[in-house]
Protein backbone atom coordinates (compact mmCIF):
# COMPACT_ATOMS: atom_id res chain seq x y z
CA UNK A 1 0.00 0.00 0.00
CA UNK A 2 1.31 3.26 -1.08
CA UNK A 3 1.45 5.65 1.94
CA UNK A 4 -0.14 9.11 2.03
CA UNK A 5 1.82 12.34 1.84
CA UNK A 6 1.38 14.67 4.71
CA UNK A 7 2.72 18.18 4.25
CA UNK A 8 3.15 20.32 7.24
CA UNK A 9 3.78 23.86 7.15
CA UNK A 10 3.99 25.92 10.93
CA UNK A 11 6.65 27.90 12.14
CA UNK A 12 6.43 26.68 15.61
CA UNK A 13 9.56 24.25 15.18
CA UNK A 14 8.86 22.14 18.39
CA UNK A 15 5.36 21.17 17.47
CA UNK A 16 5.90 20.31 13.91
CA UNK A 17 9.01 18.18 15.39
CA UNK A 18 6.77 16.27 17.55
CA UNK A 19 3.83 15.76 14.89
CA UNK A 20 6.21 14.92 12.19
CA UNK A 21 8.16 11.92 14.24
CA UNK A 22 4.55 11.06 15.56
CA UNK A 23 3.11 10.39 12.23
CA UNK A 24 6.32 9.03 11.09
CA UNK A 25 6.40 6.52 13.84
CA UNK A 26 2.79 5.23 12.55
CA UNK A 27 4.55 4.13 9.35
CA UNK A 28 1.67 4.66 7.26
CA UNK A 29 2.36 8.62 6.41
CA UNK A 30 5.18 10.11 3.90
CA UNK A 31 5.64 13.32 6.14
CA UNK A 32 7.53 16.52 5.07
CA UNK A 33 7.93 19.56 7.39
CA UNK A 34 8.07 23.44 6.42
CA UNK A 35 8.57 26.18 8.67
CA UNK A 36 7.36 29.20 6.75
CA UNK A 37 4.78 29.28 4.12
CA UNK A 38 6.76 30.29 1.35
CA UNK A 39 9.04 27.19 1.49
CA UNK A 40 5.61 25.22 2.17
CA UNK A 41 4.10 26.44 -1.25
CA UNK A 42 7.63 25.14 -3.01
CA UNK A 43 7.43 21.95 -1.52
CA UNK A 44 3.70 21.64 -1.83
CA UNK A 45 4.07 21.58 -5.51
CA UNK A 46 6.39 18.96 -6.02
CA UNK A 47 5.83 16.97 -3.20
CA UNK A 48 1.87 16.88 -4.11
CA UNK A 49 0.53 15.88 -0.49
CA UNK A 50 -2.59 13.87 -0.11
CA UNK A 51 -3.49 16.59 2.83
CA UNK A 52 -1.77 19.72 4.20
CA UNK A 53 -1.55 20.72 8.27
CA UNK A 54 -0.99 24.79 7.77
CA UNK A 55 -0.37 27.08 10.36
CA UNK A 56 -2.33 30.67 10.28
CA UNK A 57 0.30 32.55 11.74
CA UNK A 58 3.49 32.71 10.33
CA UNK A 59 6.69 35.11 9.57
CA UNK A 60 6.52 35.32 6.04
CA UNK A 61 3.40 35.14 4.51
CA UNK A 62 0.36 33.73 6.81
CA UNK A 63 -1.93 30.69 6.54
CA UNK A 64 -4.90 32.77 5.09
CA UNK A 65 -2.43 33.67 1.92
CA UNK A 66 -0.82 30.46 1.44
CA UNK A 67 -4.47 28.90 1.02
CA UNK A 68 -4.77 31.23 -1.49
CA UNK A 69 -1.72 30.42 -3.51
CA UNK A 70 -2.47 26.36 -2.99
CA UNK A 71 -5.79 27.04 -4.58
CA UNK A 72 -4.50 28.72 -7.56
CA UNK A 73 -2.03 25.78 -8.68
CA UNK A 74 -4.54 23.03 -10.26
CA UNK A 75 -2.13 20.16 -8.50
CA UNK A 76 -3.21 21.24 -5.32
CA UNK A 77 -6.17 23.61 -5.57
CA UNK A 78 -8.21 20.24 -4.26
CA UNK A 79 -5.78 19.28 -1.79
CA UNK A 80 -7.36 19.11 1.46
CA UNK A 81 -5.88 21.20 4.08
CA UNK A 82 -6.09 21.23 7.82
CA UNK A 83 -6.18 25.19 9.47
CA UNK A 84 -4.28 25.25 12.46
CA UNK A 85 -4.44 28.35 14.77
CA UNK A 86 -4.39 29.59 18.42
CA UNK A 87 -6.55 32.44 17.29
CA UNK A 88 -10.13 31.71 18.80
CA UNK A 89 -11.73 33.14 16.35
CA UNK A 90 -14.76 32.28 14.73
CA UNK A 91 -14.45 34.80 11.82
CA UNK A 92 -11.52 33.05 11.10
CA UNK A 93 -12.72 29.45 11.15
CA UNK A 94 -15.77 30.57 8.98
CA UNK A 95 -13.38 32.92 6.53
CA UNK A 96 -11.50 29.40 6.66
CA UNK A 97 -14.41 27.16 6.46
CA UNK A 98 -16.28 29.05 3.59
CA UNK A 99 -13.81 30.27 1.21
CA UNK A 100 -11.58 27.27 1.04
CA UNK A 101 -13.80 24.22 2.48
CA UNK A 102 -11.11 23.61 4.88
CA UNK A 103 -10.99 21.91 8.39
CA UNK A 104 -10.48 24.13 11.21
CA UNK A 105 -8.55 22.96 14.77
CA UNK A 106 -7.47 25.58 17.43
CA UNK A 107 -4.09 24.92 18.95
CA UNK A 108 -2.98 23.67 21.60
CA UNK A 109 -4.22 20.56 20.16
CA UNK A 110 -3.65 17.24 21.42
CA UNK A 111 -1.93 14.87 18.80
CA UNK A 112 -4.63 12.08 19.10
CA UNK A 113 -7.14 14.51 18.05
CA UNK A 114 -5.05 15.95 15.09
CA UNK A 115 -4.58 12.05 14.26
CA UNK A 116 -8.52 11.40 14.35
CA UNK A 117 -8.80 14.89 11.75
CA UNK A 118 -6.24 13.48 9.49
CA UNK A 119 -7.67 9.63 9.52
CA UNK A 120 -11.54 11.13 9.14
CA UNK A 121 -9.73 13.52 6.29
CA UNK A 122 -7.48 10.80 4.33
CA UNK A 123 -10.80 7.89 5.17
CA UNK A 124 -13.25 9.87 3.33
CA UNK A 125 -10.50 10.67 0.01
CA UNK A 126 -10.37 6.47 -0.39
CA UNK A 127 -13.99 6.14 -0.94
Amino acid sequence: MEKKKILLIDDEVSFVEMVKLSLDDLGIYEVKAEYSGKLGLETAEKFLPDLIILDMMMPDINGMEVLEELRKYEDTEKTPVVVLSALKSELLKRASAQCYGEFYLEKPILFIDLLKKIEEILDSDDK
